[in-house]
């Protein structure tokens, strides 16, 4: 019992202490400094703001700056002029230059970045008691050494002497305060006085005389001064009779009785009234006209409450602000501002308290509200601030403890217009509940419903229909009021389609229209008149949960989403969020106000949204606002106007016309500017003189309210580098790198509502010089160096044309001349070739060539040496000139041997060599007499050297490239007509052989099977030989033996050799095809290939072996054949014996046709007869031990109609 009425006192107490504040707590929300904010130390001394705003704080553990988000310190060790790092006083003067105060001296500090300190004569150690600055000496400074003042002009400080005596004495206290007029109101100790520094003196306006100490004092008017005194009251006091007025007592708030602390200091706030700090019991409000007194403490059921009743010093600014010192740091308020009002503590008349959830709300009466707690009903009077709870048990719920009944949550009340109170609570559902009995009748559950059979019922409205309509975790449902029946719709064509859905909120519009807001299905908004069911889910891109609704003016239809805020008009959706300038995205309470804005949570922030204008104003915990959140669709208008919302931790209420961002005065300031990363001290009008280098810049910036308003909006430009505004981040430097060299202009403007904006007082102006390279001189000297050079290459221009010109011409004159030479070759060798054909032999060829030399080249001396390859040496077989004689001798033939002279150098580099001064090579060799210049070209057939055409002339650099191409073509004409001649030598003698060999025919058989060669080949190439020269066709008569004797060689160097490579066969076949094809005039396509895969040198095969059996397909397949004749040989891998296959086709006339010729002809058959006998037989010799398949298969081919189209022979040889 007696606990119990402990407690009941206990909360009276509290409840009376709240209602006591209640008013002044509307009047100032402070906002609270410490360490956890930055502070350097709670241990506050002093403050001061400047005229940018910025608020100094003097600790006793370094100086702080605070710019309403961030907090600077400046310490002894960085800045050693500040003397200490422990603060007792602060100043600004109106030079905006901060002095700052200690008991080891002063220190002004200029822009943050200058620090001086101040010396009194020969020291600069002192103990500072007060800065303040007048009309006539500027700034004072009240000092252990007497009264100071800085003279601005040498920067050193002056003693007033007539200010020192008493007052120096009785120092330990003083305050001293403006009046006007120079005058100064100096309270200390038993002493009221006023100095006039316009006068230079001091005089007593009062005197304590024992009745109590002064601490503070303040001139109310021109006749009556309020002193604070150490007995805890304020006393009005008549300067012209010296006698006090009035006293007014300070009463300690929680005791009643007369405090006994001193009123510490006193300012004049903004709305006129007096403030006065106390240490002990807080903050004092006096009214002058009504003369009451308010305290502002600590009360920790009010939130923005101070957190210290022990004050020590106070602020007041032209702008309302209230900054206050206290023993846990600085509190900050402004006048001005109209804050949010919120409960967080609900107290009954039994002692009970709740302070948690608040989820629905619902007003009864005039300032009478129900509202649904996280664990009961409250039935609230807000004018009184009193409470009633009413609980709903859960005896029969699972979980609960055996003869434990728990407290059901509730979720949603509503009223009805019979006045009955509709409540939803957790695991019980929807019912009605009778306050005056206590008495929950809740709808039965049936689960066989799924809109029934949910634990929790989220909202209740009373639809166009006159019903009740309800929504849960199963669905909606609709409740006729008067029988209470219930009805989910399950058979509506429409409404059906929500069975099973989870709904968490229901809305009815203007239009009568009811909509339902549901968890993954979007929104739903259905049409009774029309009987329309319109659905906005993720096809609209509504993807996540709708928790409430409202309606504007004009019809357009808002919607809470985790997607921010969806408006719909005309069956239109759009939405607001984070992509279109919408800080936060979740969004769960909305209401309309009666100016028709729209209001709704965003996590941290209040936000009102005018739907003319489009506007947007965020409101954070500076105005009043939870903190930490707020509930799903816990938002109400009262009657009267005000807003309601339901937190985490208790209601927000507040007029919505009355609402406005903070109030205090907004500063924008660019704090300061980094070139290069190192910062520079300027004024605020001079603008910055770089060099190009220097372009990188940095400024650091400062929009401040001293309130630390989230809401605040700022916004940057670079004019010249920004094509428009910039909105600033969290961060408060903004980079520029490497711009350009031209003038910048850096901008800073902030706004707290987002049309009102403030710029900072001074633009920066910037000027980056551009490199000498982008200066006029330069780009002068460049243009005129430019032009210099343009003139320069034109002249060189046209001299290149004018040069170009004449080797036009040049080239054109060398072109005739070529001409003419290739004419005049053309016509030489002609002749040579004409006169050669008709020569006979070896002889005869020679020394017509060296005759025609001298006759038709002009040369004085002409030498022809063929190569004796037994003994290596060239011998001079013709000579023209003074070496020879009429009857074609040769005077003293000489031998040279390869490599010697310049003939045997050319012989023996087989390259044609000319020299202009024979003085000059030493190679040179005196043949008949000396001559000065030589001309010498081999004569090579096949790669092979047969002899050396030499010229000499008396004259040096005679020979022409001419000379040299000619002579070149003369030795060219003259081999391939020595190889003739020597042919038809070979020729004569094989004729005059070919009895002999028949003779040795049979002892050579072995070796005969490997020459292969068939005799009347040998002889037919050698009347053909002989027929195309006695026609005249010397050229291809020397082709034809030029290859031929190429076979020969071949066949001769073969003929002892078992085996050659594929190679050389392939060679031979090649030589042998092609002489056959001269033979016959071309008349017959052939083509010799070899698969890629076979190595020619590594495969081995015995000599002509495949000759006879083109021989044969050449005479007896193609021969006979009209049209296009074709023969391919082709060689390839054996995919059977893995061995060499040869493939030789002909699309000649077939083996029976050529069988039928044959024995027409009994020579003809026996032309090749034998030659594919013994090649036969060879084949199963070589192939008798290696493979089974046959080595010899020939095939006859046919066309489509069955006539012969040729013959196949498929030669298989071992590997």
């Amino acid at each position: 019992m007696q606990l119990r009425l402990l407690s009941i006192l206990i909360w009276s107490i509290l409840l009376w202490v709240t209602l006591q504040q209640k008013t002044a707590a509307q009047m100032l929300r402070f906002n609270n400094l410490g360490i956890k904010d930055g502070l350097s130390s709670n241990r506050v001394n002093d403050i001061a703001v400047d005229q940018n705003g910025f608020l100094w704080i003097a600790t006793s553990d370094g100086l702080n700056l605070y710019d309403g988000s961030t907090i600077e310190t400046f310490y002894q060790a960085q800045h050693p002029d500040l003397g200490t790092n422990s603060f007792t006083n602060l100043f600004c003067d109106s030079k905006n230059r901060i002095w700052v105060g200690s008991e080891e001296g002063l220190c002004r500090v200029e822009n943050r970045m200058v620090f001086q300190r101040a010396r009194l004569g020969n020291s600069s150690t002192f103990r500072t008691y007060a800065v303040f600055e007048t009309r006539g000496f500027g700034v004072v400074a009240f000092t252990s050494r007497g009264h100071y003042a800085f003279d601005e002009t040498t920067h050193t400080w002056q003693h007033l002497p007539w200010l020192d005596g008493e007052i120096l004495a009785g120092n330990d206290n003083i305050d001293i305060t403006p009046i006007q007029n120079d005058q100064f109101l100096y309270t200390y100790g038993y002493s009221v006085r006023v100095v006039d520094f316009s006068k230079q003196t001091s005089q007593i306006v009062f005197e304590m005389e024992g009745r109590g100490i002064g601490w503070s004092g303040l001139m109310i008017n021109s006749d009556e001064i309020i002193v604070g005194v150490s007995a805890g009251q304020l006393w009005k006091i008549n300067v012209h009779t010296q006698q006090i007025v009035k006293r007014y007592p300070l009463v300690d708030p929680h005791r009643g009785e007369l405090m006994t602390s001193p009123a510490r200091q006193m300012k004049r706030g903004l709305d006129g009234n007096i403030y006065v700090v106390t240490i002990g019991q807080g903050l004092m409000v006096f009214n002058p006209k009504t003369e009451q007194i308010t305290n502002l403490g600590t009360n920790a059921l009010i939130p923005g409450s101070l957190i210290s009743n022990r004050l020590f010093r106070l602020l007041c600014t032209p702008d309302g602000y209230v900054v206050v010192v206290h023993a846990s740091g600085v509190s900050i308020a402004n006048i001005r501002q109209y804050t949010a009002h919120y409960t967080s503590i609900f107290l009954d008349k039994k002692g009970g308290m709740f302070n948690g959830h608040i989820n629905d709300i619902v007003e009864t009466g005039t300032n009478k509200f129900w509202l649904a707690a996280e664990d009961r009903l409250i039935q609230w009077d807000r004018t009184r601030n009193e409470s009633e709870f009413y609980f709903i048990r859960l005896t029969h719920y699972p979980s609960a403890a055996v003869g434990t009944p728990l407290k059901a949550q509730i979720r949603t009340v509503w009223q009805d217009r019979q006045r009955r109170l509709w409540v939803s609570a957790y695991a019980v559902g929807l019912g009605i509940y009778d306050p005056t009995n206590g008495r929950y009748t809740p709808f039965p559950q049936d689960s066989t419903v799924q809109a029934y059979n949910s634990l929790f019922l989220h909202d209740i409205v009373e639809g166009p229909d006159g019903r009740i309509w309800t929504c849960s975790g199963g669905g909606i449902f609709s409740i006729d009021p008067v029988t209470l029946t219930r009805s989910a719709h399950l058979d509506h064509p429409l409404l059906r389609q929500l069975d099973g859905k989870r709904t968490y909120c229901l809305f009815v519009d203007s239009q009568k229209r009811l909509w339902m807001g549901t968890e993954t299905f979007g929104i739903y908004c259905y049409d009774a008149k029309r009987n329309t069911l319109d659905n906005y889910g993720r096809r609209q891109g509504l993807k996540t949960p709708c928790y409430s609704f409202t309606e504007d003016k004009r019809g357009t239809v808002y919607a809470a989403t985790g997607n921010g805020l969806a408006l719909i008009k005309d069956k239109k959706i759009r939405f607001l969020n984070r992509q279109h300038g919408l800080r936060v995205n979740q969004i769960q309470a909305l209401l309309r106000d009666k100016q028709g804005n729209i209001w709704f949570d965003a996590e941290r922030f209040m936000v009102r949204y005018r739907p003319d204008s489009q506007q947007l104003t965020y409101f954070d915990e500076n105005e009043g606002f939870l903190a930490n959140g707020f509930r799903v669709n816990a938002a109400y208008l009262t009657g009267d106007g005000r807003a309601l919302f339901g937190g985490f931790g208790g209601i927000n209420e507040f007029r919505p016309e009355r609402m406005s961002v903070s109030q205090g005065k907004l500063y924008v300031n660019i704090r300061q500017t980094r070139v290069n990363d190192h910062p520079i001290v300027r004024s605020d009008t001079s603008a910055l003189q770089l060099d190009y280098q220097q372009n990188n810049l940095t400024f650091e910036l400062a929009t401040i309210d001293l309130m630390g308003t989230q809401t605040m909006l700022s916004q940057y430009r670079l004019v010249g580098a920004d094509p428009d505004w910039q909105m600033t981040t969290k961060a408060n430097y903004v980079h520029y790198r490497s711009l350009a060299p031209g003038n910048y202009r850096f901008q800073l403007r902030a706004s707290k509502d987002g049309r009102t904006w403030i710029s900072a007082p001074h633009d920066i102006a910037v000027t980056i010089a551009p490199p000498f390279w982008q200066r006029p001189w330069f780009i002068g000297f460049s243009l005129l160096s430019i032009v210099a050079a343009l003139v320069a290459w034109q002249r060189h221009r046209e001299r290149s044309i004018q040069r170009k010109n004449d080797e036009q011409l040049l080239r054109q004159q060398l072109v005739a001349d070529n001409l003419r030479y290739t004419l005049e070759t053309e016509q030489v060798v002609n002749y040579f070739n004409t006169s050669l054909s008709r020569q006979r032999n070896v002889e005869e060829a020679v020394w017509d060539v060296a005759r025609n030399c001298i006759a038709k080249l002009g040369f004085e001396h002409c030498v022809i040496y063929l190569l004796d390859t037994s003994r290596q040496v060239l011998v001079q077989k013709a000579a023209w000139g003074h070496k020879s004689t009429e009857d074609f001798k040769i005077i003293s033939p000489l031998e040279i041997p390869i490599g010697k002279g310049i003939v045997g150098t050319v012989a023996l580099t087989a390259q044609p060599l000319m020299v202009p001064d024979t003085t000059k090579d030493h190679r040179y060799i005196v043949d008949d007499r000396h001559r000065f210049s030589e001309l010498a070209v081999p004569m090579v057939i096949d790669d092979q050297l047969i002899g050396v055409i030499d010229s000499e002339h008396s004259r040096k650099n005679f020979y022409t490239s001419w000379h040299l191409q000619i002579l070149t073509t003369v030795a060219s004409l003259c081999a391939s007509k020595i190889l003739v001649a020597q042919l038809e030598e070979i020729r004569q003698q094989t004729q005059l052989a070919l009895v002999d060999n028949q003779r040795k025919a049979a002892e050579a058989k072995l070796q005969s099977m490997r020459l292969q060669m068939n005799p009347h080949f040998l002889f037919n190439a050698l009347n053909s030989i002989q027929q195309m020269i006695m026609t005249g066709n010397e050229r291809s008569a020397t082709l034809y033996l030029s290859k031929f004797s190429k076979l020969l060689r071949m066949v001769l160097t073969h003929s002892d050799k078992q085996q050659v490579s594929l190679r050389e066969e392939i060679k031979m076949l090649t030589l042998y095809v092609e002489l056959e094809s001269l033979r016959f005039d071309d008349t017959f396509y052939h083509e010799i290939c070899c698969d890629e895969e076979i190595d020619q040198d590594e495969t081995q095969l015995p000599p002509l072996l495949i000759q006879p059996f083109v021989e044969n397909a050449i005479w007896h397949g193609l021969l006979h054949q009209e049209g296009f004749r074709s023969l391919r040989v082709c060689f390839e891998p054996d995919g059977e014996s893995e061995g060499l296959l040869c493939t030789i086709e002909d699309n000649g006339i077939g083996r029976v046709a050529a069988q039928a010729l044959n024995k027409q002809s009994v020579n003809l058959a026996a032309h090749t007869g034998k030659g594919m006998s013994v090649t036969a037989e060879r084949l199963q010799t070589l192939n008798e031990q290696t493979t089974d398949a046959p080595p010899l298969t020939i095939v006859d081919l046919y066309d489509n109609d069955g006539k012969a189209s040729g013959t196949r022979i498929l030669i298989r040889l071992p590997n």
